[in-house]
């Protein structure tokens, strides 16, 4: 006789996570991540540890029993799991750790939580924000906390048991830094278009200073090999300013001190152009009148008074001037370096009918896209295709550069010569200007979008400039200027044949209002 025997028992069902996409607002922490993981499954720090600690780490057993993790180091992490648990690609996974966002930040970033209240208040939190060099959150500007407000007491950067009991509470004192988390409709801070530029932008300096001072070190190697002096180094700025502003006043002050002793000159620390203005007059520098080297406010008045009673005054006759700086140099960048890209920007301006302010298109020709940014910057345009229409208004971005800014020379300089020196400084900063914006738009090309920033303003531009002489004939007026820095080099080898305007077309095709 046979007997069958059934046992009605229900299979175990797989072990499954509970995640909200948008929960994960990208350019966050390992951290932010996992305190959000356990405060939607109400999991321990050894339940975490046991799902994501990676098995060919040869320690999981070790770690699971007492986690004590750092958030920074991935390699005790199972990438592809924890992939698979936030929903995003792996390499999002590993941006979100530290030390594979930035290699060589072990010793330059905190093992304690650095964060921005305002951004923890709404469950945000980036790796950057561990870098010690980083003091401000660059979305909110405010000074990053380094321990607890009520306790004083600094928080691990870690996976750990206490941290997990009550996510996104300070483990001494359990006070809460999330409390926009625990809301009914609880919505996480989502970096906006603007903000997350200033955090790649943030990021980006951090490798730029990670590569000088690696190069600091074996230059400073070198030095001590040849039996050499110290070297002195600038602190580290992501677009070299600070450098290449001294370096430029040096060069000026040595020109002139050398020039003074008819000796020669040491080699230029930067690229230096000079231009000199002779005024035929009967004085000479040592007879000038006294009140005009020492003017008081009744000869100032007196003088302007004089000066503005014949001809436009001080301000329509800079602004015609500088205008005219302006027409002259746009016409020179359309013949000699738009050149072959005409057609590419004639057509986006046609394309692109609307005000394009903190849009997001697809990217296109990027000398075109200089040529009209750069034009819609300096005329105050917000709309390309306006830019080849009759113009309608004045230039309000180089009014603005030209307001925002005080006279170079004395007052009682002649007219002509003050209109001189304003030309010349502004022909520099506006090339330079538009070395800036191809740069920006090789970028651009090269990820693929353009976000169009309306807190893009000339006002800021500026140029490295010194100014002497007395404008009088035995002491002629003299301008220095930094040569403007040399156009991207790719830029140089982007064609400019039928396929480059049919691929350039294609992309104008796919922007649509």
């Amino acid at each position: 006789m046979t007997v069958r025997i059934i046992l009605d028992t229900v299979r175990p069902p797989e072990t499954s996570w509970c995640w909200r996409n948008d929960w994960y607002s990208g350019m966050c922490s390992a951290y932010a991540l996992v305190l959000k993981f356990g405060m939607l499954n109400a999991v321990s720090g050894k339940e975490i540890a046991k799902a994501f600690i990676s098995r060919k780490c040869g320690i999981k057993s070790e770690t699971c029993a007492n986690p004590n993790v750092d958030l920074r180091d991935a390699r005790l992490f199972d990438i592809e799991i924890m992939a698979e648990a936030f929903r995003i690609p792996p390499r999002e996974v590993r941006a979100t750790f530290l030390f594979e966002l930035l290699p060589k930040s072990g010793t330059k970033s905190s093992e304690h939580l650095r964060w921005c209240e305002a951004c923890m208040a709404r469950g945000f939190h980036t790796p950057i924000f561990q870098m010690t060099l980083v003091s401000a959150c660059p979305i909110h500007q405010m000074a990053l906390r380094t321990f607890c407000r009520w306790c004083g007491q600094s928080i691990p950067y870690r996976l750990r048991q206490d941290l997990l009991a009550m996510p996104f509470c300070c483990p001494h004192c359990k006070a809460d830094m999330a409390p926009g988390l625990r809301d009914a409709r609880a919505s996480v801070l989502v970096p906006r278009p603007r903000e997350r530029i200033a955090l790649g932008e943030t990021v980006a300096f951090l490798r730029l200073e990670e590569e000088t001072v690696l190069a600091k070190m074996e230059m400073e190697r070198r030095v001590q090999q040849y039996g050499q002096g110290e070297l002195i180094f600038s602190r580290p700025s992501a677009d070299g300013r600070m450098s290449r502003y001294i370096g430029f006043v040096s060069q000026v002050i040595d020109h002139l001190r050398f020039a003074k002793v008819k000796a020669q000159a040491t080699l230029a620390m930067e690229a230096l152009e000079r231009a000199e203005r002779g005024m035929p007059a009967a004085a000479h520098p040592d007879d000038e009148d006294p009140a005009l080297q020492y003017p008081s406010w009744g000869n100032q008045i007196e003088r302007m008074s004089n000066s503005e009673t014949v001809g436009e005054p001080r301000g329509e006759a800079e602004m015609r001037s500088v205008t005219t700086v302006y027409q002259a140099v746009r016409r020179h960048l359309w013949k000699h370096v738009i050149r072959r890209h005409r057609r590419c920007v004639i057509a986006a301006a046609r394309h692109l009918w609307w005000r394009t302010d903190e849009e997001t298109t697809a990217s296109f020709c990027p000398v075109a896209e200089a040529y009209i940014r750069w034009r819609m910057s300096w005329e105050g345009c917000g709309t390309p295709r306006y830019l080849f229409g009759a113009p309608r208004r004045a230039f309000y971005g180089v009014l603005g550069w030209v307001s925002s800014r005080p006279s170079p020379c004395p007052s009682h300089w002649s007219r002509p010569t003050q209109h001189w020196v304003i030309d010349h400084i502004f022909a520099n900063a506006c090339v330079e200007s538009f070395r800036e914006r191809l740069a920006d738009a090789m970028e651009n090309d090269a990820k693929g979008t353009i976000h169009w920033k309306g807190a893009f303003r000339p006002v800021r531009y500026d140029t490295y400039w010194a100014v002497t002489g007395s404008d009088v004939q035995g002491d002629p007026t003299v301008v220095y200027l930094r040569c403007p820095m040399p156009h991207p080099a790719a830029a140089y080898g982007l064609p400019g044949g039928r396929q480059h305007r049919k691929t350039h077309l294609a992309q104008l095709a796919t922007i649509v209002r």
